[in-house]
C-alpha cells in the first residue's frame, strides 16, 4: 500500500533541470540536451518531446558529442541495452542535432 502523495513528483518552483550529456560527461540544462530513450522492446529512438517512457540518456546536439558517445559506445551504457545501436538512430540524432543548430543560429 502506497501513500497518495509519495506517488506525486513536485518540482520546487524555479528549480532547473539539469542532465549529464553521455559524450562530454559536461552538465547542462535538460532543454540544452536530446533525449535517447530504450522502450521496452530494446529499441532505441530520439525523443524529441522528452516525454517518451522509458530509460533515457542525453547528449549534447553537437557532433563532437555525437561522435564520442558513438565511439564509447556510451548510449549501450547509459541504457543498459544488448548490441549495438541501429544507423536509424544516430541518423535520427543527427538531424536532430543540425535543426537544433539551425534553429539556435536563426534565433
Amino acid at each position: 500500500m502506497s501513500h497518495p502523495a509519495l506517488n506525486q513528483i513536485t518540482v520546487p518552483q524555479g528549480a532547473v533541470m539539469v542532465r549529464t550529456c553521455v559524450g562530454c560527461s559536461r552538465r547542462a540544462l535538460r532543454a540544452d540536451l536530446i533525449r535517447v530513450v530504450v522502450s521496452k522492446n530494446g529499441v532505441c529512438t530520439v525523443d524529441p518531446t522528452s516525454a517518451q517512457p522509458g530509460r533515457g540518456a542525453w547528449i549534447h546536439p553537437d557532433p563532437t558529442c555525437i561522435e564520442t558517445a558513438r565511439k564509447r559506445r556510451a548510449f549501450q551504457r547509459a541504457l543498459s541495452c544488448e548490441g549495438d545501436i541501429d544507423a536509424h538512430m544516430w541518423d535520427q540524432l543527427g538531424q536532430v542535432a543540425s535543426s537544433r543548430a539551425h534553429s539556435a543560429l536563426v534565433e
